[in-house]
């Protein structure tokens, strides 16, 4: 069991990444992708802000739902953003 300061960190750290990817994403997929998050939008956002009912969630450790919801959050980022530079690189390779 994983305990609830590590699980703030971890997430903390996850949350900074996603902010930092959320500024590569281009604009139109990046409003998709937060409509799509729904309440949970606020995580995108801002690293610094936390609701009270995410840090209730940390509190059950390793039940919690929020590491793995900001992990599957961190790689369609990430995805979003790879294929986004790969098709930047296609169009001026032309």
């Amino acid at each position: 069991r994983r305990p609830t300061v590590h699980l703030l960190h971890e997430c903390a750290s996850k949350r900074r990444a996603i902010v930092q990817l959320c500024d590569r994403v281009p604009k139109h997929k990046l409003d998709s992708l937060l409509r799509s998050a729904g309440r949970l939008r606020y995580l995108c956002e801002t690293p610094s802000f936390w609701a009270m009912r995410e840090l209730c969630d940390l509190g059950k450790g390793a039940f919690s739902e929020l590491p793995g919801y900001l992990d599957r959050l961190e790689g369609a980022l990430h995805r979003i953003v790879v294929a986004h530079q790969q098709k930047k690189k296609k169009k001026y390779s032309k």
